[in-house]
């Protein structure tokens, strides 16, 4: 984040009254920024900046008022859906399972399911770092069958949940959840990303698909989808925290393939 959208959060946190547009523009631009240094660093150098950000936008959202109010409250959600995510990753799990739980039900308060289901998907998370396969199949299947989430969304949840039934030997469960994930990924062309989820495309998805194979035993297909999923990450990306877990597991397929 740059100094001038850290000056621009505190203008606008330090006078609520100031709700607008440009608030609401200003506070975007911030997450963004924000969100995509995820991408870039060690998620540990922005946990400490993005919960102090987000303590601040979840007040203002408490406060605000009129037309552009609710998405205020839409990006105080996701901000604190962010912050669960960076928790998670630096195995803060306590704090995680606490804020997503808190990003849920902020979501729900707005009627949004996209950032319900994807909080409930980070919380999957938090089991897949904890290796607790019915936590992952879990709340992987809770963000799949949350109303009103977009095809690729769901199609996310799907195939994460079934890493959990495959680690958990129902392999009969996890193929026919991975065959639910290919049929929403087929009809997904009509579904915008949604800017809280923007890396979410169906390259990307070959990436959590390769830990499913991997699970399943089916190797020479972890390595296919890990190494076209990998291959085709932006340059920028290569570094970040949340890809080592399939740089490790291409590496296990590989010496089992």
């Amino acid at each position: 984040m740059t100094d001038e959208h850290a000056a621009e959060l505190s203008n606008v946190t330090d006078r609520p009254s100031r709700v607008d547009a440009a608030t609401v523009t200003a506070l975007a631009a911030v997450l963004a920024a924000q969100r995509h240094l995820d991408d870039v660093v060690d998620p540990q150098m922005i946990v400490s900046s993005t919960a102090a950000q987000c303590s601040a936008v979840e007040a203002l959202a408490k406060q605000a008022t009129g037309p552009h109010a609710v998405e205020v409250r839409r990006l105080a959600a996701e901000w604190t859906q962010f912050l669960g995510w960076l928790y998670a990753q630096t195995r803060l799990d306590a704090q995680a399972v606490q804020t997503l739980r808190r990003a849920v039900a902020m979501a729900d308060e707005i009627g949004d399911a996209t950032l319900s289901s994807q909080a409930k998907n980070y919380r999957g998370y938090v089991e897949r770092r904890r290796r607790n396969p019915r936590g992952i199949a879990r709340h992987f299947q809770a963000a799949y069958e949350t109303p009103g989430t977009g095809d690729l969304h769901r199609a996310d949840s799907a195939i994460q949940a079934a890493h959990g039934m495959a680690m958990l030997g129902e392999t009969s469960a996890a193929t026919s959840m991975i065959s639910n994930a290919e049929d929403l990924i087929a009809s997904s062309e009509r579904d915008e990303t949604a800017p809280s989820t923007y890396w979410l495309t169906p390259t990307w998805l070959q990436l959590p698909l390769g830990l499913v194979h991997h699970a399943l035993g089916n190797d020479l297909d972890a390595v296919d989808n890990l190494r076209s999923g990998l291959d085709a990450l932006p340059d920028e990306w290569m570094a970040a925290g949340w890809s080592n877990e399939y740089r490790r597991t291409l590496a296990l397929a590989e010496r089992s393939a």
